[in-house]
């Protein structure tokens, strides 16, 4: 049992108190976020979404707080596309996976490699190409 709530305790990453009730963010691994809500006066547990437990960390700051005017934003279709890193060894280095990602799609389709030519062709320095590979290639 020891083993079991020292796991638990390792994926939460916050918790909210608000007598009688803690509400807390656990994190079993990157990109899967579980909310739930204890009532200790009950001794009840519910797993909320992430909207409600928005709403109860909003009354942290404010507890006359009402969802009447919350903004929200939906950013998913800007994501649709957008790669994803699938292994947690990738948090942390975004700008090295999406360089991986960008150049091995750029190497792929040669069609893709065109634009990069013609701005490398298009930048010269008295007259000359500044880029070997692009001299080497013609």
């Amino acid at each position: 049992m020891g083993v079991a709530v020292s796991t638990e305790f390792d994926m939460l990453q916050e918790a909210i108190v608000l007598p009688p009730y803690v509400a807390m963010a656990i994190r079993p691994r990157p990109g899967v976020w579980e909310f739930v809500l204890f009532n200790f006066h009950e001794l009840n547990v519910e797993q909320l979404n992430i909207a409600e437990y928005l709403k109860f960390k909003e009354r942290l700051e404010d507890e006359s707080f009402e969802d009447n005017y919350v903004l929200e934003l939906d950013f998913g279709p800007f994501n649709s596309s957008f790669p994803r890193p699938s292994q947690p060894s990738w948090i942390g280095n975004g700008v090295q996976f999406l360089n991986r990602h960008l150049s091995s799609r750029m190497f792929h389709d040669s069609s893709s490699m065109e634009p990069l030519f013609d701005f490398l062709q298009a930048h010269k320095y008295k007259g000359h190409v500044n880029c070997l590979l692009l001299l080497m290639l013609k």
